[in-house]
């Protein structure tokens, strides 16, 4: 039995550096920065199932029982996308519907691989903070270095992430710096401050309005989450980032924050391309089809049969508005799972956002990026990207960690083969031993 020990942790091993390598090219987009031949060979899909098919190997019966007795989160999302697969034959475009449904089964199975990988989920959770962080600041660099100017003073970076898209990763990002910080001592606390204060200069790059008032309610709710004096210790480091990234700012940033401070009304909402006239057609086209909607990514479908119809040409625009989108594409059955959705992730991100949090689950910084990635989902088209599901996975690994507070970071890893039998334990924290199916370790009280 002990030569199966260092073959499983090493089999744990290889299976986080996977699952750090498929969230760096999945959510933070890094995969568009290789070459066109590697591109073509959607490595990113292939990286993906693979990984679950290590993992599925790795674990066995252990992680599929645990999967299968998961909280009812798993089952949202698997609902969520089996309404989209149902939908493709109503589809405006069944054969785009199909393309976009496609891309959401990815990111149920990074949800899948999250949930079957680790029997330490408050670990993997870290884990799954960090490497986030870490692919944002990358990114952001990459934005200083060689991002391109779409606009007057807005950066974007690659071919997928517009400046909005990056400010709402970056602000969910810069929260999740300043958690680590919290959690971290002497230089590598610094060096994460000195990741959230890069991140939120890179908002400001980009020019994002609704990035920057991403990042401001998740500081809000991050520094509210935090015990004692740390509360205004964060708080005053909050206004400290704010304050610097305004001066650095160039005039157009400046005026564009006035104007949404102040309520002016831009062509957001005179033109026919602005979001409140989008918003307000997004409504129209869920009203015509309440129950299926247009389909899986057909938005755009609708807004160029509006002006076929019309007799016009012009934009075929995206939502730029999540929760608008899931109803406008999904009908009411699937705006109301993407609404279950978010309210089961904030449930799991509270009880650990809690200041009375054990101290071990307390991770003030996952709620406040969950309410940051929900602010700037407002304003852009989230219904199913990679990061909401990520995150979603976030929370669902925090969820199964108050579960079961045996396997929290805080108890001694379990090593060997829980389908053997084989647990090693210290003398101090007895524990149950796993049934046959491996599952279910419970500390006694």
């Amino acid at each position: 039995m002990p030569r199966d020990r260092p073959a499983s942790s090493r089999a744990e091993t290889v299976s986080t550096w996977l699952i750090r390598a498929v969230l760096a090219l999945i959510v933070m987009r890094l995969v568009e920065f290789a070459p066109p031949g590697i591109t073509r060979l959607r490595p990113a899909l292939l990286l993906t199932i693979g990984t679950l098919a290590f993992v599925l190997w790795q674990g066995a019966a252990y992680g599929r029982a645990r999967l299968l007795r998961g909280t009812p989160m798993f089952q949202a999302a698997a609902g969520y996308l089996g309404w989209a697969m149902l939908g493709i034959p109503f589809a405006l475009w069944p054969g785009g519907a199909f393309e976009t449904v496609r891309a959401m089964l990815v990111g149920v199975l990074v949800l899948v691989i999250l949930l079957l990988a680790s029997r330490r989920p408050d670990a993997l959770a870290d884990d799954i903070i960090k490497t986030l962080t870490v692919a944002a600041v990358i990114s952001a660099l990459y934005l200083f270095m060689r991002g391109v100017e779409v606009v007057q003073d807005r950066f974007e970076i690659g071919t997928s992430l517009d400046p909005n898209d990056a400010a709402a990763l970056f602000a969910v990002t810069a929260v999740f710096a300043l958690g680590l910080a919290r959690r971290a001592t002497g230089p590598r606390a610094l060096a994460w401050l000195a990741c959230a204060v890069v991140l939120a200069l890179a908002i400001v790059r980009t020019g994002s309005r609704g990035g920057t008032v991403a990042i401001l309610a998740g500081l809000l709710v991050l520094a509210a989450g935090m015990r004692g004096s740390r509360r205004l210790l964060y708080g005053a480091m909050a206004v400290a980032i704010v304050a610097v990234g305004w001066q650095v700012a160039p005039a157009s940033y400046k005026e564009r924050m006035i104007a949404l401070a102040t309520g002016e009304q831009d062509y957001n909402y005179t033109a026919y391309e602005g979001r409140k006239q989008i918003w307000t057609r997004g409504w129209q086209y869920y009203r015509a089809n309440p129950i299926v909607g247009v389909g899986a990514g057909n938005f755009g479908v609708a807004e160029g049969d509006r002006l076929e119809i019309q007799g016009r040409t012009g934009k075929w625009s995206a939502p730029h508005n999540s929760y608008m989108q899931a109803f406008a594409e999904f009908g009411t059955p699937g705006g109301g799972l993407f609404l279950l959705l978010i309210a089961l992730a904030a449930r799991a991100g509270f009880h650990s956002w809690r200041p009375r949090a054990r101290p071990h689950q307390h991770r003030p910084e996952v709620l406040a990026g969950l309410v940051a990635f929900g602010v700037a989902s407002y304003f852009l088209t989230n219904a199913y990207s990679f990061m909401f599901f990520t995150l979603f996975a976030l929370a669902a690994l925090l969820h199964r960690a108050q579960d079961d507070p045996a396997d929290s970071a805080s108890v001694p890893a379990l090593q060997g083969s829980p389908e053997a039998g084989a647990v090693t334990r210290r003398p101090r924290v007895p524990v149950r031993m796993p049934s046959r199916a491996g599952v279910g370790f419970r500390a006694r009280r």
